[in-house]
């Protein structure tokens, strides 16, 4: 099972949290469009979608230490690391106007990851 999970996430692509990205935005559209149980369903893919994302990535640096820190330093795939912190301040702000979550809880510490990533 380890072996598996290291050859299958050796070339994980930093950059798909922009799909996190994306499902928010239209999440966000569907919540001012006024249609909130789409808005909503949006938004708990958008969780599953970021969980799903974290522990791939953690897997990764865990497995593949090398390889995670040769896509840090790569012109063509380091950027793509930015879209983790552009993907939980999305979602830190789909939970803000979606769920009214202004300060609390996951929306705030969202924001937070956001901020202290960059």
């Amino acid at each position: 099972m380890i072996e598996f999970l290291q050859r299958q996430s050796r070339h994980l692509y930093p950059g798909y949290f922009a799909m996190v990205m994306a499902t928010g935005a239209l999440s966000l559209s569907l919540w001012y469009l006024d249609i909130p149980i789409a808005a909503e369903i949006l938004l708990y893919f958008n969780v599953f979608l970021f969980v799903l994302l974290l522990v791939l990535n953690g897997l990764r640096l865990l497995f593949n230490t090398a390889d995670f820190l040769k896509d840090l330093n790569d012109n063509g795939k380091g950027p793509g690391f930015f879209t983790l912190i552009a993907a939980s301040g999305v979602l830190g702000s789909q939970f803000a106007i979606i769920k009214n979550m202004y300060e609390t809880g996951f929306s705030s510490g969202l924001r937070r990851l956001s901020s202290g990533s960059f």
